[in-house]
């Protein structure tokens, strides 16, 4: 419920309208801005100490992940193998690993989805 509050001021009623709830949004949002202000003029600092182990880590971490950024993920040198098997006629299939691979890959898409 608001209720509205209007100024009488010598006999004149100023019938402003502004409820006390909005007032007190008002006045609350002011003291928020204020805050606000004030805690991005301070300057806080934060000290983080790294061991020697974690910044190789991520050194290495990094370097791994440029390898991968810059390595084609075709390896032309196997794609040339198997090229060359098919055209001699010596490339066998070995039909037990393709099953194989398809069965873990169910296996393991099975699990997933039951957890």
């Amino acid at each position: 419920m608001e209720i509205k509050r209007s100024h009488n001021i010598g006999g004149l009623s100023t019938g402003l309208g502004v409820s006390d709830s909005k007032k007190a949004d008002e006045s609350k949002h002011a003291n928020r801005e204020n805050v606000n202000d004030a805690a991005s003029k301070k300057k806080v600092g934060v000290n983080v100490n790294i061991s020697e182990s974690a910044l190789k880590r991520s050194e290495e971490i990094k370097k791994a992940y440029e390898i991968a950024q810059n390595t084609s993920p075709i390896r032309q040198d196997r794609v040339d193998e198997i090229k060359k098997k098919i055209a001699d006629g010596t490339y066998e299939i070995n039909s037990g690993r393709i099953a194989d691979g398809l069965l873990m890959e169910a296996i393991k898409d099975e699990l997933s989805t039951g957890l």
